[in-house]
Formats: structure tokens, sequence, C-alpha cells
């Protein structure tokens, strides 16, 4: 595992089988982005973007699996699928709210009282995100 500091002059390695690696030269955009100036000599063990401009953070690993080396076409089919049921879920629970009246009439019941059936869902649907996240954050998926 490869040690690292944040130096005034930017990333340097401390060490790597007893060897010291040269800083790297950097500087931080307004993006959020570390572009590489052009007299630096970038480590071979630091990964940048084709044109080496940018160094990428996090480092992806050589292993297949990893996601930061996933094909566009793999990232974006997880992506999708994971678009689908954020998307059903909201056509999911209004999808019986055309049928409150025929539900009502069989149910002998008022058509409001047959709507209380989904109005927390609903409720949820607005706040549920600012309790979600924060929980999905600090204990994980």
């Amino acid at each position: 595992m490869q040690t690292w500091r944040k130096t005034v002059r930017g990333w340097s390695a401390l060490k790597k089988n007893r060897q010291c690696v040269a800083p790297v030269l950097w500087e931080e955009d307004g993006d959020g982005d570390i572009r590489v100036l052009a007299n630096a000599a970038v480590p071979a063990i630091v990964k940048t973007t084709q044109d080496g401009k940018i160094i990428l953070n996090p480092q992806p690993s050589d292993h297949p699996e990893d996601l930061l080396n996933w094909r566009w076409r793999e990232e974006h089919l997880v992506f999708g699928t994971m678009l689908l049921p954020a998307f059903l879920t909201d056509f999911g629970i209004t999808y019986g709210a055309v049928t409150f009246e025929k539900q009502a009439n069989t149910w002998d019941m008022s058509v409001s009282a047959v709507s209380n059936s989904i109005s927390g869902a609903l409720f949820m649907l607005g706040p549920g995100g600012n309790f979600a996240l924060p929980l999905t954050e600090r204990y994980g998926r």
C-alpha cells in the first residue's frame, strides 16, 4: 500500500519499496480537478487521465472489477437499472389513486378514507430523502 502526504508543492510519495519518488507539481482549478503542471514529472505509480493532465482521485486499481475501470456501457447499464425502480416507486405509490371511487364502493368506505392508504407514502416521497440520505452516508447501504 502506498502512503501519501500532501505538501505545499503537491503530492509526494513517502516511500515505495524503500525508494523515494519525485514530487508531483500540481495546481487545483475551480472545478476541484487536480491538474499536473507542464514541467512536472508524474511518477509511474500515480494514475492520470489519458492526456496526463489530471491526476485521478481516487486512484483506480488494476483489478478489472474495480468500478473506476468499468466501460461506459456497463456504467450506464447499472445506472439505468437503478433508475427504473426509482421511477416505478413514484408510479407504484399513486397507481391505485385512479380507482379510489370504485374501491370506496366495493369496500363501503368514503373516498377520503380509501385515499388515506397512500397518504403516508405520498408524504414520505418529499422529506424521505432528507432522512434516508444522511443515514445512508453514515451507516452505508
